[in-house]
């Protein structure tokens, strides 16, 4: 076609429709060539063709559905919890239906999955040989009626399963009920009151549990400080978690008395601290051959074994957050290895003798890093060594001639030494008297439903294996609480960069879209230090919380959550 006054014909014009941004932005025709235009090559600028590149090479291999260990028995259970609010677990039944019909099948999933396993441990007795089972009824009652609580439930149940399966898909579910958890712990925060003190304190303690970064835990721990010293008396008298944080935060507090700076180098650790693991060491070296007949124990043994001497061969660790990671693989033993030992029967008796000696080596270590506040070493591992010392010595009393309970009672002797020496490094000031292995068994959070008959195929639901519980004497002291006021407990958390703008923040199954991102870690939802002029409760009188006697993991009357366990 000729050109305007008859010159030479005009060329064809081919317009562009999915050029990339660079050319669009300088109203150029982009030739569309990928992994990068001609334009942005000749200019020497990045073409967004290179993102879009990545993302079409990627779309293969699109996240597939989170392995949630689901069994045609368990779907069924859930199936019908969802059509008639009927829980599969009698000791959930007190919960209105209508709670449960707003959640998705895989949400009750997750819900039955963690629930499962705690009502279990409480079942056979073994509740108090975990770190985590005591308090999950009370937390579950607050999440009942606290999204953001559940939310942070649905990530810890996701990350056990991740744990189990190593899927990566239940790994980034966990993030993404992370992620929505942090959030509506931001907006609590905000507006924060009798109402929500316990979520708040429920949805911390349950992220803390989950934290991977020293920064995060760091954080969390200075949160939870803050709102315990914003709380009325009368709030933490009526709260079962206030009490337990206030506890740990007692023996945190006597850790760091003892030494109370950082000092790099091999300054850091002399005499006892490298006394003390070289010790650990030997024991556990008798240990071991006390136990290389059973092939499962041997294991164990050699890779608590390992770490430890690893542990030894790196020090002097030089800050807080190495030394936190190279701890992060003992923290992940003490929350889930119970889950995989304590499977039922007889054999409990030396399953329970083996997790003593990660706990007796959690107490151990937890002196030398005074500086991380044992990253929730020591103070999770007293209550658990306490009562597994108790059932041992009970079933050895009642089946002395057993191998199996001779064993596990003498592989006892390593965890009653470290108590001991414990007790003595954070300067005990109340003489604890000797258990007596035959008082009466204490309240259970179960206890009404005993004599319930109620048949579940889920498998975490076996018939009773082990002995009970027993009760330990309660000292004769009780905490004196101090409180004081704060302004602006907003501005102790900020936003969590897992939250994605515009996102979903409902509870929601994993097939509806989410913009969440997937980071292997999660920054803290503090970023502000305390505000020390605040008086904190009396830490010698708060030792009576940590668990060193039995504490029923009920919601007391007044607590603002629905009771779910009487």
């Amino acid at each position: 076609m000729p050109g305007p006054g008859g010159g030479p014909p005009r060329r064809s014009h081919t317009k562009s429709r999915n050029g990339c941004k660079t050319c669009k932005r300088r109203h150029i025709r982009c030739d569309e060539t990928f992994p990068q235009c001609r334009n942005c090559t000749k200019h020497n600028c990045r073409c967004d063709y290179m993102d879009t590149q990545a993302v079409r090479d990627e779309a293969p291999r699109s996240p597939g559905v989170p392995n949630l260990l689901m069994t045609p028995e368990i779907e069924a259970e859930i199936e019908s919890w969802q059509f008639n609010g009927v829980p599969p677990f009698p000791e959930l039944s007190q919960c209105p239906r209508n709670d449960w019909y707003r959640f998705s099948k895989t949400d009750l999933r997750l819900i039955h999955h963690i629930a499962g396993l705690s009502i279990d441990f409480h079942r056979r007795g073994l509740s108090e040989t975990t770190v985590w089972a005591p308090k999950m009824p009370s937390i579950l009652a607050i999440a009942v009626s606290s999204d953001f609580v559940m939310s942070a439930v649905l990530a810890f149940s996701a990350s056990h399963l991740a744990y189990l399966t190593g899927s990566k898909e239940t790994e980034n579910l966990s993030y993404r009920h992370r992620g929505v958890a942090f959030k509506g712990l931001q907006n609590a925060i905000g507006t924060f009151s009798k109402a929500n003190c316990n979520s708040i304190l429920a949805a911390s303690i349950l992220l803390s549990w989950q934290a991977t970064d020293w920064a995060s835990l760091a954080s969390l721990q200075r949160g939870m400080s803050s709102v315990l010293d914003s709380m009325h008396p009368y709030w933490k008298e009526t709260s079962d978690i206030a009490q337990f944080l206030e506890g740990q935060r007692a023996l945190r507090s006597f850790n760091m008395n003892l030494n109370s700076t950082y000092l790099s180098g091999a300054t850091r650790y002399q005499g006892d601290d490298l006394e003390r693991i070289d010790t650990s060491i030997a024991d556990l070296q008798i240990i071991q051959k006390q136990v290389q007949h059973i092939p499962e124990y041997y294991e164990r043994i050699h890779e608590l074994l390992t770490f430890v001497k690893k542990l030894r061969n790196d020090m002097p660790i030089p800050s807080p957050e190495k030394a936190f990671e190279r701890l992060q693989p003992l923290r992940t033993w003490l929350f889930w290895l119970p889950t995989k030992m304590l499977t039922g029967g007889e054999r409990d008796l030396g399953a329970l003798s083996i997790l003593a000696q990660f706990y007796s080596t959690a107490l151990a270590l937890e002196p030398l890093f005074p500086e991380i506040e044992g990253s929730y070493l020591g103070c999770m591992a007293i209550t658990p060594i306490e009562n597994i010392d108790a059932i041992l010595l009970a079933r050895k009393s009642s089946i002395p001639y057993t191998p199996g309970a001779q064993l596990a009672a003498t592989l006892m002797e390593f965890p009653r030494h470290i108590m001991t020496d414990y007790k003595s490094c954070i300067q005990w000031s109340q003489p604890v008297q000797p258990m007596n292995h035959f008082v009466t068994t204490p309240p259970s959070p179960y206890h009404q439903f005993h004599d319930i008959s109620y048949e579940t195929t889920a498998p975490y639901t076996p018939s009773i294996h082990s002995p009970p519980t027993f009760a330990i004497p309660t000292p004769p002291f009780h905490a004196q609480h101090m409180y004081g006021s704060h302004p602006n407990l907003s501005a102790v958390y900020v936003s969590s960069p897992l939250s994605s703008e515009g996102g979903d923040e409902s509870l929601s199954d994993y097939s509806r879209q989410g913009g969440l991102e997937h980071s292997p870690a999660f920054s803290s939802p503090y970023n502000e230090e305390l505000h020390h002029q605040l008086p904190t409760t009396d830490a010698s009188a708060a030792l009576n919380n940590i668990g060193l006697i039995h504490e029923s993991p009920i919601m007391p009357i007044g607590a603002v959550a629905p009771e779910l366990w009487t």
